[in-house]
């Protein structure tokens, strides 16, 4: 919200002389121009977040792609929003003009928008990460003990699956379910005891 409220600032600031836009060249835009960045901005913004969002805990690059699903939508969205922000023909809309970017100059006012959006996420991210780490500092809404529920969990699960592999009549000491199940879970924020039988 506020990312969109300082774009907007910045679009409608872009005819005054010394203004950001005529400092580095882009010069003043078109109230057309200024809807086509907004939609692009809030449409690929709420995508890129989805992206963040699903690492959690960790930066976006961290997490794993294993929903290739999620990856094409997001691919296919930022095509498509990319497309009508760039060649919408310049219309009104409920008394709204709408132009696409590259109708008339000045054309790169879109890669602006893209470099303002990936800045944005970056500094999104890093917070979240943050926020993440200083919660885990400080305990904050019990969050250890929430992830030391879930990491319990994972061990649980992993000792019965391995209790279910064995022979029929295999005995298991509690200090092979340590050493074998423990060290294979990600228990770098939380350490467990012992499991008992």
């Amino acid at each position: 919200m506020a990312a969109s409220m300082v774009l907007l600032y910045v679009l409608l600031d872009s005819w005054r002389s010394n203004s950001l836009f005529q400092a580095i060249g882009i010069g003043g835009v078109s109230y057309g121009h200024v809807t086509s960045a907004l939609f692009l901005q809030s449409a690929v913004s709420g995508f890129l977040t989805l992206l963040s969002a699903r690492a959690q805990e960790s930066f976006f690059w961290q997490a794993s792609c294993s929903h290739m699903f999620v990856l094409v939508a997001t691919a296919l969205a930022l095509i498509v929003a990319t497309t009508l922000a760039l060649v919408w023909p310049g219309t009104v809309l409920n008394d709204i003009d709408v132009e696409g970017s590259a109708c008339q100059p000045p054309w790169s006012l879109m890669v602006f928008v893209y470099i303002d959006m990936m800045l944005l996420w970056v500094a999104q991210d890093c917070s979240k990460v943050a926020t993440y780490r200083m919660m885990e500092c400080w305990n904050v809404f019990d969050y250890n003990m929430t992830a030391l529920k879930s990491t319990r969990k994972q061990v649980i699960s992993r000792v019965m699956t391995e209790i279910v592999k064995l022979p029929h009549g295999t005995d298991v000491s509690p200090q092979q379910c340590d050493a074998d199940v423990i060290p294979t879970v990600n228990a770098s924020r939380v350490s467990l005891p012992p499991l008992k039988t």
